[in-house]
């Protein structure tokens, strides 16, 4: 092996290297994440009912609070606005308190006309 070869291997190493210090990292954060956890945690419904409505008060929501028993990974809204067939969803992303929005495909024309008839753009967040 020649001393580039090497010096190749050796930052593909590092690279590497990087890339699993940062899943593990992720992966302690989880871990932290769950161990703090707390199933009867009603504030943590709460903060997430407070995050969704003030994000997008002008759509009506239905929640769901995520329990052992519905085994939910995360609470839940279900959305819907003026001329929707189906509307949509929000959760937090897995593990953080990032909205995670989505809608049913044969919402996205309605969904368009109903921003723009609010005087925004079309926005998915």
């Amino acid at each position: 092996m020649t001393i580039e070869e090497r010096k190749t291997r050796l930052a593909e190493l590092e690279e590497e290297l990087a890339r699993k210090r940062a899943q593990e990292k992720r992966l302690v954060e989880r871990i932290e994440f769950l161990k703090n956890r707390r199933d009867d945690d009603e504030s943590n419904f709460d903060d997430f009912v407070a995050q969704v409505r003030q994000a997008r008060p002008d759509l009506a929501f239905t929640f769901e609070k995520a329990t052992k028993e519905n085994r939910m990974g995360s609470h839940q809204a279900h959305w819907t606005f003026p001329g929707a067939r189906r509307g949509g969803t929000v959760m937090w992303v897995h593990g953080t308190s990032e909205l995670c929005w989505g809608i049913d495909r044969r919402d996205v024309e309605a969904w368009e006309q109903y921003e723009r008839s609010c005087g925004r753009e079309p926005r998915y967040t």
